[in-house]
């Protein structure tokens, strides 16, 4: 099992709903390369972590380089893991809306809470703290 976890800037920004066909498009095809992971999106920047066995992960990954919708698509960890730490979700994803601060931030320290290793948990939390500085990301959906 392999986790990678990767940073990237949008091309363009998305509405609500290119980003949730954007989502529901990997969700599928995660279910069906047995892929899991949480994906964040503040208008700008995406911060995605993905989970899977290595063969199909890095597939997943290779199709994800290839997106032409971001950019400056920077690989930050590629770890193997015992198990997945990011749930069973075939991709946890939230975006853009009104949500306060404080809930947020507790929202994502709760998916990332049994993450290792640390600095991606450290990763996933920061991201969603400077988005929230920006105010404007919230929760989506945890297919």
């Amino acid at each position: 099992m392999i986790q990678i976890c990767y940073t990237s800037r949008a091309k363009a920004s998305l509405d609500r709903a290119r980003y949730n066909a954007l989502v529901l498009e990997a969700q599928g095809r995660n279910r069906a390369d047995d892929v899991t992971g949480l994906l964040l999106y503040d208008g700008a920047r995406f911060i995605q972590a993905l989970e899977g066995p290595e063969r199909l992960a890095s597939a997943c990954m290779a199709r994800i380089e290839q997106d032409r919708r971001h950019e400056a698509i920077d690989i930050v960890s590629r770890t193997r893991i015992p198990e997945r730490q990011f749930g069973t979700f075939a991709m946890a994803a939230l975006m853009p809306d009104d949500r306060d601060n404080a809930t947020f931030v507790r929202t994502i320290k709760t998916f990332v809470e049994n993450v290792e290793p640390a600095h991606v948990k450290a990763l996933f939390i920061g991201f969603a703290v400077l988005s929230r500085s920006r105010g404007d990301m919230g929760l989506v959906s945890h297919l």
